[in-house]
């Protein structure tokens, strides 16, 4: 399929950066020319090649080279070379080095920006993306990656490109940068440095010895390399987040691997309810996935034991179905949790828990009062001295 792009050349004009011509209005031209010089000043020593970048504007998205103009009356200025898609038609944009190959590397004697169209739909064989980039890159909070390696970074870029989810594509950022806290600004996801700046980022951050590893370690950026598994393919299908982001990405995947084995532990339960609960906070969605985490969770043998009744406490239930039968399983471990426990202090802490407002979720109040009324004799027995201790507090 062909996607249509707006074109924009930016280049020196007498003693400064302006735009050369552009097939944009005069504002907006004006304001994609802000993405396309260097972001600061180049350390000195450093060479400047030709890089491409990338960067989502209002509803659309500009994807650029950058190099020396030739033409510059002094040097350190540069040529840059714009196409400008809307972010709606990186859906079917499966092929950014289709669009790198449009791009001019040296500025031409002549210049008209014109409206084109990229067949942008099918990637070339790119090979999968490093694994342990997508390991990195596939984090809730990850860090700006860097590599020093000009002659891989499009390659890279590119095979990354090709494996993200078509919601990943309008917020993902690459380009050149010369300090740390200059990237993060830029909020980059790649970013190529020169070498001679390197050891300004954490190790971390830097790439450049994991371009040639192919194994990723977590579920999340396995799911980058290769979608092969099934399973947790349908696992984050069934989620059905409607704008899939790569921090979501990790979340899931995290959640995914939390219960693997055939007997995982509570808190690993729990856990990946809640990562769940804050990829897809939807009631009336994922509907399967919750039900089956939360049964996991409420039928787990631990669950009355008193630090996971109190670890449920405050769980978000706003994302999840209190029906009967979850009332009922939750009651149980309140009742299982007073027939079992003989502490005084641990019960008090329970108790006051279901009574006190700001100490818990009215769900998890809700239950542990349905306990309290129907409790058994033993039960009755073991919550007597946590209620009578109340009672003297004045709690």
């Amino acid at each position: 399929m062909d996607c249509e792009f707006d074109e924009i050349f930016v280049g020196a004009r007498g003693g400064s950066i302006g735009v050369l011509s552009s097939s944009l209005p005069d504002e907006a031209s004006k304001e994609f020319a802000n993405h396309l010089d260097l972001p600061s000043q180049p350390p000195q020593g450093y060479t400047l090649g030709s890089y491409v970048s990338a960067v989502p504007v209002a509803d659309q998205y500009l994807i650029a080279r950058t190099s020396i103009d030739t033409a510059a009356q002094r040097t350190g200025m540069v040529f840059s070379h714009g196409l400008i898609v809307k972010k709606t038609d990186l859906i079917v944009f499966g092929n950014i080095a289709g669009v790198f190959s449009s791009l001019l590397k040296e500025r031409p004697t002549d210049l008209k920006a014109e409206r084109r169209l990229i067949n942008a739909s099918c990637s070339p064989d790119l090979g999968s993306p490093p694994g342990p980039v997508c390991d990195l890159l596939a984090q809730k909070k990850a860090p700006v990656l860097v590599t020093t390696d000009a002659e891989r970074f499009e390659g890279l870029v590119s095979s990354i490109w090709a494996v993200l989810r078509p919601s990943m594509r309008p917020d993902f950022k690459f380009g050149v940068s010369f300090d740390p806290v200059e990237s993060r600004h830029q909020a980059l996801n790649i970013a190529l440095v020169p070498s001679i700046v390197l050891q300004r980022w954490p190790e971390a951050n830097r790439i450049d010895l994991l371009l040639d590893e192919v194994d990723a370690k977590t579920a999340a950026g396995r799911y980058l390399v290769d979608q092969s598994n099934v399973e947790f393919n349908g696992f984050v299908d069934r989620l059905d987040v409607e704008k899939l982001s790569l921090g979501d990405l990790d979340f899931i995947g995290r959640s995914y691997e939390l219960t693997l084995g055939d007997s995982p532990k509570f808190s690993s339960v729990l856990a990946a309810l809640r990562l769940v609960a804050v990829v897809q906070p939807h009631p009336k969605k994922a509907e399967s996935v919750k039900s089956g985490l939360l049964d996991l969770v409420l039928s787990h043998p631990d669950v009355f034991r008193h630090e996971n009744l109190m670890a449920l406490r405050n769980l978000d239930w706003g994302c999840l179905e209190f029906s009967a039968v979850v009332e009922k399983a939750l009651s149980k471990a309140f009742e299982t949790h007073f027939k079992e426990v003989d502490d005084v202090a641990k019960n008090i802490e329970i108790v006051r828990s279901i009574f006190t407002v700001n100490l818990s979720m009215p769900n998890w109040r809700i239950a542990g009062e349905a306990a309290l009324r129907t409790l058994g004799d033993q039960a009755a027995y073991g919550v007597s001295s946590a209620a009578w201790s109340l009672l003297v507090q004045g709690s």
